[in-house]
């Protein structure tokens, strides 16, 4: 080989140090996580191979990052706050995925119809569906899984955004209400009034919001913290919709986001301070104090002599 075409068959070098420093920065890390102590500069240099000045370089990076903190007193680096915040996510994640995939199992087996989990992110956001259970029938839907989506648009998010503390929803709402569909709720005073709704029923349903032709259903889940953390949802073409079925879906929905949220620590009792002073203004139930306790479990458990359309 010439040695022109040597040269036009080879990566740039600014590509092969940025895979270099890519490969020495996962090295490191998977040396922190091995050693369960924390590392000095230069036993993290010889384990990865490199010079010193080096790995002292890229783990100033990460410390100014909050993944490493420097331990001057023992003179080695271990795990910073951001490192423990993005891997406590990640194991509540996957904590909420393994009690939620028997419960969705269960609601699918007994509806038919096929059951979401959604996982709410309060550093975007957004909602994001993590896992589905399909169910049998002919037709169905296949959402996209791992795409963060708006909270305002289809039961998945609102059943999350109406028990978010008020200022949160507030936020939500000042930054634009993108127009999914031509159903998407788009007018912040008509979504309050919606959520108001929805935190009186202690469930969302939704027609082609997000998507058209399509139903859904949702519930909140929470946690030990009587935080919103995400949603229960079964999805049905709206062909198939009824009141009959809307009414067996999400009794057992309710059923079983309950007991999810037994399951990540929320209390027997739970009042859940949600119901805003703007939501009374509209309800008629205006008063002084910004909030009003509501007993989620009492909404959950209520159960309407009419379903609403």
């Amino acid at each position: 080989m010439t040695k022109r075409a040597r040269q036009e068959t080879s990566p740039p070098q600014t590509v092969r140090q940025r895979k270099t420093t890519i490969s020495r920065v996962f090295r490191i890390l998977e040396c922190l996580v091995h050693s369960g102590t924390g590392m000095s500069i230069r036993d993290l240099a010889s384990a990865v191979g490199a010079p010193s000045s080096t790995v002292h370089r890229l783990c100033k990076g990460m410390a100014a990052e909050g993944v490493l903190v420097w331990q001057s007193d023992a003179r080695r680096y271990d795990w910073g706050p951001s490192w423990f915040r993005l891997t406590g996510s990640m194991s509540r994640s996957d904590e909420m995925r393994r009690l939620a995939l028997p419960i969705m199992e269960k609601v699918t087996q007994l509806c038919n119809e096929t059951t979401l989990l959604v996982r709410y992110d309060r550093t975007s956001r957004k909602v994001t569906l993590t896992d589905q259970v399909e169910c049998a029938q002919p037709l169905r839907y296949h959402p996209v899984l791992g795409v963060p989506l708006p909270a305002h648009a289809g039961a998945s998010g609102k059943a999350v955004l109406a028990f978010l503390p008020g200022g949160e929803i507030e936020r939500i709402l000042a930054a634009g209400l993108e127009t999914v569909t031509a159903r998407t709720i788009t007018d912040p005073a008509r979504l309050r009034r919606d959520l108001a709704e929805i935190r009186k029923r202690g469930y969302c349903v939704s027609h082609g919001e997000r998507t058209l032709g399509a139903v859904g259903l949702a519930c909140p889940i929470f946690d030990g913290k009587s935080n919103v953390v995400g949603a229960l949802m079964v999805t049905i073409p709206e062909y198939r919709f009824n009141r009959h079925l809307e009414r067996r879906v999400v009794s057992r929905l309710r059923e079983e986001a309950e007991r999810l949220s037994r399951l990540l620590g929320m209390s027997q009792d739970l009042d859940y301070p949600l119901q805003s002073r703007h939501d009374r203004l509209l309800t008629g139930l205006g008063g002084p104090h910004a909030f009003r306790p509501v007993n989620v479990r009492a909404a959950w458990r209520r159960r309407p002599t009419t379903v609403p359309t």
